[in-house]
């Protein structure tokens, strides 16, 4: 009983583990996509940056307004960029001081975009072009690069720690499954040779009551036997009381001890409730019954 609680134990506590692990390698997996959405993120924004970058120069180089068509076009799906960026990284508060770099570069960038932009539309070429020339905005946009790549290291970081602790806990589980079966297999082993022993010794219990049964039923035959000598006994006395002396007594039995002889082949073939009947003594005397038996078995 103890046995098969504990065998049943272990597996409980096998399963348990076995579903920790499964949800274990679920977090890492789940980990692992988010930091390929964080990087499909960063790329959408850095390309969409690039792109209103590059409408704006094609402006301000072509004079010509259908160059802003892909400007403002970059500067709603920036926005969505944005967006996917924060639902990819999560509520990771590591993440929020270079997040916020990241806001922050974009804004000035954008902030210096426009303003060429405007100056531009309102006819100051010469002020766009010396605001082009400070290179402010080749800094802003290094700044983004720079917060964007500090996003990336940081998930990255994060990825590679949580690889690192999901091989851990595989490594460490390796060992409890393998500590595991080998318990299971002892208490196996144990309950299946507490069985054979219960079953040997139901064995011996058995055979030791078929052997007691044999020895009762040897003394039932043996006090059977001793019943009937006993009886017998009983009877001769009758007889003896029943004769006259001991003279007829003797003289009976040389009389009728040929006939009691053939009377016991023949009898022998009855059964027991016959012998018995033949052996009845009435109060009248044994010796006239059993002249008149043996005469009729004559």
């Amino acid at each position: 009983m103890v046995l098969s609680g504990l065998v049943l134990a272990v597996i409980v506590a096998t399963g348990i583990m076995t579903e920790q692990v499964l949800i274990r390698q679920a977090e890492t997996r789940t980990e692992l996509t988010s930091a390929v959405s964080v990087d499909h993120a960063l790329k959408d924004v850095m390309t969409q940056m690039l792109n209103i970058e590059t409408g704006q120069r094609g402006f301000l180089l072509s004079e010509r307004a259908t160059y802003l068509q892909p400007y403002y076009v970059a500067l709603k799906q920036l926005q969505k960029s944005r967006a996917a960026l924060s639902d990819a990284l999560g509520p990771d508060p590591t993440i929020v001081a270079p997040l916020a770099a990241l806001d922050n570069a974009i804004a000035a960038e954008l902030e210096e975009l426009d303003q060429t932009v405007k100056l531009k539309s309102q006819g100051n070429l010469d002020e766009a072009t010396a605001l082009l020339r400070t290179d402010k905005g080749k800094e802003m946009m290094d700044r983004v690069r720079d917060a964007a790549q500090v996003l990336t290291t940081s998930e990255e970081h994060r990825v590679d720690r949580s690889r690192a602790e999901y091989a851990m806990e595989i490594r460490n589980n390796y060992w409890i499954f393998a500590a595991s079966f080998a318990l299971n297999l002892l208490l196996v082993l144990g309950l299946v040779q507490r069985m054979r022993y219960a079953a040997a010794q139901g064995t011996v219990t058995r055979q030791s009551m078929e052997s007691r049964i044999d020895e009762l039923s040897h003394l039932l035959e043996s006090a059977r036997a001793r019943d009937e000598q006993v009886h017998g006994l009983s009877q001769l006395s009758r007889f003896l009381q029943s004769c006259k002396g001991m003279d007829e007594a003797v003289g009976l039995l040389q009389h009728q001890l040929p006939l009691l002889m053939r009377a016991k082949r023949l009898l022998g073939r009855a059964s027991r409730s016959t012998l018995s009947a033949t052996g009845e003594i009435g109060r009248g005397g044994l010796c006239p019954f059993a002249i008149r038996s043996f005469s009729h078995a004559r």
